[in-house]
C-alpha cells in the first residue's frame, strides 16, 4: 500500500475502526498511518466481492475469495466484515496536525490490540 485505497476482508468484527495504523502482518513494524471504514457484513463469494476485488492487492476476484475461505474455512458458511483502509498521506498527516488533530492510533471503546494488515499480507503494486 504506497497510496490509495485497499479492501480487506475479516471473518471476525474489527473492533477499531477509522484513524490508526497498518502493518504487512503480525508482530511486523508499522508502514503506514491508515484510515478505516466498515463496508458491511457479507459473504466471502465471487458475487459479494467483485466490485472490490480491484482494490483488493490480487489479482482477480477468485484469487482473492480462494485465499479469504483459505484462511478462515472454519467460518466459510458465515458472514464476515469488508473494510476499506485508505492510507493517510503524508501532506493530510501534516495538515491534521497543524490543526491539532490526532492521527494516532484511537479506540471507539473496545480496545484491539493488533493493527489492520495491509491486505491479507498482499500488497496492491502501484501503477506508474
Amino acid at each position: 500500500m504506497n497510496e490509495g485505497t485497499v479492501y480487506t476482508y475479516r471473518w471476525t468484527r474489527r473492533k477499531q475502526i477509522g484513524k490508526t495504523w497498518a502493518n504487512s502482518g503480525r508482530d511486523t513494524k508499522k508502514i503506514a498511518d491508515v484510515f478505516i471504514e466498515e463496508m458491511g457484513q457479507m459473504e466471502a463469494n465471487e458475487e459479494t466481492l467483485e466490485s472490490y476485488a480491484s482494490d483488493s492487492g490480487f489479482h482477480n476476484v477468485a484469487e482473492w475469495v480462494g485465499v479469504i475461505i483459505d484462511l478462515g474455512w472454519q467460518w466459510a458458511k458465515q458472514e464476515g466484515w469488508l473494510y476499506k483502509v485508505t492510507r493517510i498521506s503524508q501532506q493530510l498527516r501534516k495538515t491534521s496536525v497543524l490543526r491539532g488533530e490526532s492521527v494516532e492510533p484511537h479506540d471507539n471503546g473496545e480496545a484491539d490490540t493488533q493493527p489492520v494488515p495491509a491486505s491479507s499480507g498482499r500488497e496492491k503494486e502501484e501503477k506508474t
